[in-house]
């Protein structure tokens, strides 16, 4: 299942009574352009958009420097990543 572990982390946060669950933007890989990068962390996004309503669940776009687990920083980082769009 696509975006597996997003959607476990929204079902989380509804079992403990949340109203917000954060998402990430991903890593900015060295190969990424920003056009890229926007594009693809919105349509990671909008995936879990659903599920979330479904829930009830507010999705919070978290600028955070890196996930212990990656190997680049966030790709949101970056004013100008988010404000890309606007």
């Amino acid at each position: 299942m696509k975006f597996a572990k997003q959607k476990r982390w929204i079902d989380m946060t509804e079992a403990l009574g949340g109203s917000y669950c954060r998402v990430l933007s991903g890593q900015r890989r060295p190969s990424l352009s920003i056009e890229a990068g926007v594009d693809f962390a919105a349509q990671c996004i909008e995936e879990c958009l659903p599920h979330a309503a479904e829930k009830n669940i507010t999705l919070i776009l978290e600028n955070h420097y890196k996930d212990d687990f990656w190997e680049y920083p966030e790709f949101a980082t970056k004013s100008r990543c988010v404000l890309q769009t606007c």
